[in-house]
């Protein structure tokens, strides 16, 4: 496919197929466990135009139907988060996206990347995450760490 054949295809199916993506393992027992802990979860997502035309009650609908437990839900205005993290005072910021993580961290946010299988082989010196399990164990490095 063409650069332009892939970008309609997301502008025409992402927002439909976000919305019957179901959590990854593990995914609200941490949540869960690190909220019951005293922590605040401020999830930062970049959904965009054109991918999502209603991206913030796309992203509402699902993490109430999936009871994701979070304080607050920030739709960032670009891929770099930094703005936001800084803004809201965040620890430590969880991505999928290597180049963004890189970014954060130039900015100062401390970051780990959750690992899949889009960016596993990626070279880095970041954090990794491996499994939400070892996200919390990753997480709990880095409270030493603050």
């Amino acid at each position: 496919w063409s650069r332009e054949e892939v970008n309609e295809f997301f502008a025409q199916n992402m927002q439909r197929i976000a919305k019957s993506l179901s959590p990854r393992r593990n995914c609200k027992k941490i949540i869960d466990r690190l909220v019951d802990e005293g922590n605040e979860i401020f999830l930062i997502s970049h959904r965009a135009y054109p991918d999502y035309t209603e991206p913030f009650e796309v992203t509402i609908d699902w993490l109430e139907r999936h009871e994701i437990k979070y304080n607050k839900l920030i739709l960032s205005q670009s891929p770099d988060k930094s703005p936001e993290c800084k803004e809201f005072n965040i620890d430590v910021m969880v991505d999928d996206r290597v180049g963004q993580c890189k970014k954060m961290r130039e900015n100062g946010v401390n970051c780990i990347v959750m690992k899949t299988r889009y960016n596993k082989r990626e070279k880095h010196d970041l954090p990794v995450a491996t499994s939400w399990n070892n996200l919390y164990e990753e997480l709990q490095k880095c409270k030493k760490k603050i």
